[in-house]
């Protein structure tokens, strides 16, 4: 199967273009950052950003709810919405599929059934249906599940909904799915009985900023786990020749160099072929007459 990776506009002097890793966060109000008192509705989601932008991770939040105060602050979290329910039709599993075709995303981060648990009707297989539709949109994603947050009074329901989680993903990762399990419960370090909670349910900024710092590690594995995507670094002209530096390849693995006059539509064409033998490499191409600027993209058969 043929995999595009990378698309450049061709002009003197231009840059590469290149693609983020799609992240599209995932859940209720939690993910949507919610809380009493709080005002900026960042959530999890700016803390996180920042942590894997400072590591230099290339990465985009997807999603058609936009909430916080930075600049990639799409998501899919929605205030009081359930996993699933067989009336109400605030349910992320009858809307998943919409949401993963309007902004399709690479990485899924699901933190769910908070609201399923207040009215006694969780369930962790609605979680499974969800990633099911995920999959069935995105064979390559990678969903990243979160054991859900306890509350300010501990609430023993939830820790038992977090173990039939736990149990579900399990035979899931065993029989090939992509999943990632965050202990957010326990592993983000959040004092439920202290300032890391906002009110009964929510955090704080402090367990805000506690459960980026549990999601960072989940979520840089889930980029490494993501198909390594070819870059056009730069470009040059010489004379009738183009050249291309070329990062992030993968040794022995073809690389089909293609171009267009223009992307309304396209009409691609075979501009060469070769087998890097080393992550970063140069390619260099006679331009035709016609050829002073157009779309360059790179595709490989693996």
């Amino acid at each position: 199967m043929k995999h595009i990776r990378y698309i450049v506009l061709l002009l003197t002097g231009a840059s590469a273009l290149a693609s983020p890793i799609r992240i599209m966060p995932l859940g209720d109000s939690i993910t949507r950052g919610y809380g009493a008192g709080i005002s900026n509705e960042s959530s999890f989601r700016k803390t996180l950003r920042q942590l894997l932008a400072d590591d230099g991770y290339g990465i985009d939040f997807v999603g058609s709810q936009t909430s916080g105060f930075f600049a990639d602050n799409q998501h899919e979290g929605r205030n009081g919405w359930y996993a699933g329910h067989d009336t109400a039709t605030n349910n992320v599993l009858d809307h998943i599929a919409d949401w993963m075709a309007a902004t399709p995303a690479d990485i899924v981060l699901v933190h769910l059934g908070t609201n399923d648990i207040l009215h006694n009707d969780e369930d962790a297989n609605e979680v499974s249906d969800i990633m099911d539709v995920i999959f069935v949109a995105n064979p390559d994603a990678t969903v990243v599940l979160a054991l859900i947050i306890n509350a300010q009074a501990c609430r023993p329901e939830i820790t038992t909904y977090n173990s039939n989680l736990n149990a579900m993903a399990i035979a899931r990762i065993a029989s090939g799915d992509d999943i990632i399990v965050v202990d957010m419960e326990n592993g983000a370090g959040i004092d439920y009985s202290s300032g890391d909670m906002a009110d009964g349910l929510h955090p704080s900024p402090i367990g805000y900023d506690k459960m980026a710092t549990n999601w960072y590690p989940a979520v840089v594995q889930a980029i490494s786990q993501q198909r390594v995507q070819p870059a056009i670094e730069s470009l040059s002209i010489a004379g009738a020749s183009i050249s291309l530096q070329l990062g992030r390849l993968e040794p022995g693995s073809p690389i089909v160099v293609e171009r267009t006059d223009s992307l309304t539509p396209p009409a691609w064409t075979n501009a060469g072929t070769f087998t890097p033998s080393a992550v970063a490499a140069n390619w260099t191409g006679m331009l035709q007459t016609n050829w002073s600027q157009g779309f360059y993209r790179l595709a490989t058969d693996n």
